[in-house]
């Protein structure tokens, strides 16, 4: 077993902090090619502001890994697993596609597929 860090922005921390977010979706590289089920990352809250992080809170939370599953493309993931637990904000597939293109583009999708890390809620800050 690994332990990872991994920041959020805050409006995501709060959405796992719920429950209502246990997918996370990101391009098929780096860090995120390297978890395994039973992995831990702690996550760092990000504060944002004009689209730059202006503050960053350690250690907000602890996730497991439960499992991962890669994908071509975030609508084929959202086709195949749905977009309510990894985009709970989201109305509807379009949406969730909406918020993925504010953080990746589709060139980088393409060029490297996305992936779905599935997680449980270890701990939360008080």
């Amino acid at each position: 077993m690994k332990t990872y860090e991994a920041g959020r922005e805050s409006s995501i921390l709060q959405d796992i902090l719920a429950g209502t977010k246990t997918i996370e979706c990101r391009l098929n590289k780096g860090k995120f090619t390297e978890y395994q089920p039973g992995d831990h990352v702690w996550l760092r809250e990000d504060i944002h502001k004009d689209g730059e992080i202006i503050e960053s809170k350690p250690k907000r939370a602890l996730v497991e890994v439960v499992k991962t599953e890669t994908y071509p493309t975030f609508e084929a993931m959202f086709e195949t697993i749905g977009y309510d637990k990894a985009i709970p904000r989201a109305a509807s597939i379009q949406e969730a596609l909406n918020t993925c293109y504010k953080f990746y583009t589709p060139e980088q999708e393409n060029e490297f597929g996305v992936i779905a890390v599935y997680f449980k809620l270890l701990q939360s800050a008080s």
